[in-house]
């Protein structure tokens, strides 16, 4: 789900959060992932924002 935000450009921020240092870790490594186009599209298209 990080991955995905952070390929969204009207999102500013993301604030995940932990209560354990794994946790922590785990959404650190969000930032590696690499998202497909066509990943990306069939999020969008599972979850479309209306206007």
């Amino acid at each position: 789900v990080l991955a995905f935000y952070l390929t969204r450009p009207a999102i500013d921020v993301i604030i995940p959060g932990a209560k354990r240092a794994e946790q922590v870790i785990e959404n650190i490594k969000a930032a590696d992932i690499v998202l497909s186009d066509d990943e990306i599209q069939y999020i969008d298209e599972l979850f479309p924002i209306e206007d």
